[in-house]
């Protein structure tokens, strides 16, 4: 019941416009000395899908165009140049970027005053402060000792931050050197094994560059205590059960030290707890040691060993109870004993066996005797 209408292309136009991105830019350095080399960095928003190319563009003091660099666009973003221009003239200098555009995006570039760089003749240089923790502040001989120091307050800070342990009569014991960019913290890498006890000390110093001033940590603001070692004591008592007249011996392992030096004491008590004889042996090292001599056992009943470390610079004294060493002597073999050990007693003895075989021989003889 209708007929077919359409309405003409003509009469429904569209106009699709290009996207109008924006630019912003940010010159790196803002300022400088003569010599320095000037960046710039120029970011991209609000284009579609763009492409074409960025034009950075600086001008010298009279406003001429000094230096061009061109990067390649895709995409929003960040841009930067990758040469740069060295300053060679102080006063103020200025950057331009301009967006080329593309068929969908509109060309777009940033005002000149909108990025100045101040270059002068003489270093304007920042003055940083550096800051440090010790790790640990408080351990024992043979840790390993760092240190921490953070960076504060520099313009764009390079150079070296250099690290020195002095020891505890204040002489440089070890420095390692860090490489440093920019403000923040940096740590040694190996540090120092302390070798010996006493308050040691750290001093962080940085280099200081063109843009930054040197600056240290005093000496005293990192003190790290190095306390002795705690050695350990085991002792083993040669032998544990024995007849009387019998030599004692005992043995001590030192364990736990700092390469050790001194002497171990050995004492031995009788069973009345009386100190009967001592024998010291030199230290050197961790390990076992033993007496050479030893002490005949004398009297029968339970006697006792106490093994007695010295200690020495860098190692704490520590010694054995004597309750852990007991030592039994029995009664068993005291004639034998004894005779064995005064040759007077033992002539006399054979003088009496002599002298009793005679008179029994004697007897015999006599009673064999006719009538």
């Amino acid at each position: 019941g209708n007929k077919a209408v359409h309405s003409p292309i003509a009469a429904e136009p569209v106009v699709v416009n290009q996207a109008q991105p924006s630019i912003t830019t940010s010159p790196d350095p803002t300022s400088a000395i003569v010599g320095a080399t000037l960046n710039d960095v120029a970011t991209l928003s609000g284009g579609y899908h763009p492409t074409g190319s960025i034009t950075f563009t600086l001008f010298d003091l009279n406003d001429a165009s000094a230096y061009t660099e061109t990067a390649t666009v895709s995409g929003n973003g960040d841009y930067s140049t990758v040469h740069g221009f060295a300053a060679n003239t102080a006063g103020t200098w200025h950057w331009s970027a301009a967006y080329s555009g593309d068929p969908n995006n509109k060309a777009v570039h940033s005002p000149m005053a909108a990025e100045p760089v101040v270059v002068t003749e003489e270093q304007h240089q920042a003055q940083p402060t550096i800051s440090t923790a010790p790790n640990p502040t408080s351990t024992t001989v043979g840790a390993t000792l760092n240190d921490t120091a953070t960076l504060s307050d520099g313009n764009h800070p390079t150079g070296s931050i250099t690290f020195t342990l002095f020891n505890p009569s204040d002489a440089s014991a070890y420095t390692e050197e860090v490489a440093i960019s920019g403000n923040g913290s940096y740590s040694t890498v190996h540090g120092f094994v302390a070798n010996e006890a006493g308050t040691w000390h750290w001093s962080a110093a940085y280099s200081g560059d063109e843009g930054n001033k040197a600056v240290h940590s005093p000496i005293a603001a990192e003190p790290v205590v190095v306390n002795q070692a705690q050695p350990s004591i085991t002792t083993s008592p040669n032998p544990t059960i024995a007849n009387h007249g019998v030599t004692l011996r005992d043995s001590a392992t030192l364990s736990g030290g700092n390469e050790p030096t001194g002497t171990i004491t050995f004492t031995l008590y009788d069973p009345s707890n009386v100190s009967k004889y001592t024998e010291s042996v030199d230290v050197d090292g961790n390990g076992p040691y033993s007496t050479v001599h030893g002490f005949p056992a004398g009297v029968a009943g339970t006697w006792h060993w106490k093994a007695e470390y010295s200690g020495d610079e860098n190692n704490l004294p520590v010694a054995s109870d004597p309750a852990d060493e007991p030592v039994k002597v029995n009664a068993s073999g005291e004639v034998l004993a004894a005779t064995g050990s005064t040759p007077l007693a033992g002539a006399l003895a054979l003088a009496l066996l002599g002298f009793g075989g005679l008179a029994v021989m004697t007897a015999v003889a006599l009673r064999r005797r006719p009538s």
